[in-house]
């Protein structure tokens, strides 16, 4: 499925309807979350996980 506009609005409108949402991430360490990530991880309703780009 293919959407427009804001990818946190629409991962966050996705989870309430999963039981798991799964973000990418294209930086594989550190200790710092980009804004998408970050917004999903505070405000998701199911539980999250985050796999870095290998």
């Amino acid at each position: 499925m293919r959407v427009h506009g804001r990818a946190g609005h629409h991962l966050l409108m996705a989870s309430t309807r999963a039981s798991l949402l799964v973000v990418g991430r294209r930086m594989p360490s550190g200790p710092h979350l980009g804004p998408v990530a970050q917004s999903v991880f505070h405000h998701s309703l199911c539980p999250v996980a985050l796999v870095p780009h290998v």
